[in-house]
């Protein structure tokens, strides 16, 4: 009796982490929630300067505030994180009392981004990154959260070498997209230019 009990304890707790992870994966997959992120990472790190905050702020974080602030909360349901920031910014909880800067809207995004992380496996880390390789031991199907917490030393620093290795792709990667879309932007208004300066042309020989 007492090991079947132990037994359906564990099942319980393997689906309760991969409920976690099926939200994780949900947010690390929602782009606005993303970009918000990535505002704050850009901001607070070292490695970035002003034309990379400029165009993370124009071509990331306006479009963000402006469109879908959803993300998934612990359990599972969809949340706003601009209404979250703003309640829990309530005093004693007052109705209405609420005030939020933009800072805290980005950094609890991040924050999600990071929790998030944690709940996921190995495998779906690398996939996030674009990399499919085939991973020594059983390392693959491992949850970053079981491996923070092993008693096994190469364990915890494989967990934060991915984690480490996943933000800095994800804001490298981030800060060059918004540098593309600032390209491309660039260059459509150029061709509208151009092609408004030849219309009047044109007008003007007739």
């Amino acid at each position: 009796m007492a090991k079947q009990t132990q037994k359906q304890g564990e099942q319980e707790a393997i689906e309760a982490k991969e409920i976690k992870r099926q939200i994780a994966l949900k947010n690390l997959s929602a782009e606005s929630l993303k970009n918000l992120a990535l505002a704050y990472f850009i901001n607070k790190g070292k490695d970035f300067g002003e034309n990379d905050n400029a165009v993370v702020e124009q071509f990331k974080y306006m479009p963000a505030i402006n469109g879908s602030t959803e993300f998934y909360n612990d359990q599972g349901q969809k949340s706003n994180i601009l209404l979250d920031s703003l309640l829990g910014s309530r005093v004693e909880r007052e109705r209405y009392s609420g005030n939020v800067s933009e800072h805290k809207i980005i950094k609890d995004a991040a924050t999600i981004i990071q929790q998030s992380l944690i709940g996921i496996k190995v495998g779906d880390a690398l996939k996030l990154m674009g990399s499919n390789p085939n991973i020594a031991g059983n390392y693959s199907d491992a949850y970053l959260s079981d491996l923070d917490t092993s008693d096994n030393e190469e364990d915890k620093g494989i967990s934060q070498m991915i984690k480490a290795t996943y933000l800095a792709y994800f804001t490298s990667n981030g800060v060059s997209d918004a540098y593309s879309q600032s390209a491309s932007h660039a260059k459509k208004s150029l061709e509208t230019v151009l092609t408004e300066s030849a219309k009047e042309e044109a007008q003007r020989r007739k």
